[in-house]
């Protein structure tokens, strides 16, 4: 018996699920447009100082290096910062661009091959031996 009275019940849910489906087809009302997801329509959320922070120092991450330099050349890069009144990190940039761009443009000084010699380390073949000698104290 009591599974007679849950198929009445089952059965009368769904005949009343189908007759509203009916009246809904028969009142013309159409169907709500499917939701499309926003494009950047709303106005971005606005930064608290620590969020600003922390994604301005994120985007300069991106462009930071780590180099080894032979003894002296910090010393000579902070010299000429101080003397350009600038960042060592600008300075250091500059010098590199510049060679860099020489070294493209194809000029003989700046070909590494006769500075190479065996590393030890098992993940790089080679070291450069950099020739630089600090400026002598006045």
């Amino acid at each position: 018996m009591s599974k007679e009275k849950g198929k009445k019940r089952g059965s009368v849910a769904s005949d009343m699920a189908a007759q509203l489906k009916a009246i809904k087809a028969a009142s013309g009302i159409p169907k709500p447009p499917a939701r499309e997801s926003p494009e950047v329509t709303e106005p971005p959320a606005r930064e608290t100082p620590s969020q600003r922070k922390k994604r301005k120092t994120s985007e300069r991450l991106k462009h930071r290096a780590t180099f080894d330099l032979p003894p002296g050349m910090k010393d000579e890069l902070s010299e000429y910062a101080a003397e350009y009144k600038t960042t060592m990190s600008q300075i250091a940039g500059f010098f590199l661009a510049d060679a860099i761009q020489r070294y493209r443009a194809g000029d003989p000084d700046l070909d590494p091959s006769s500075f190479l010699i065996p590393s030890a380390s098992m993940r790089y073949l080679n070291n450069i031996e950099i020739d630089y000698e600090p400026p002598l104290p006045f």
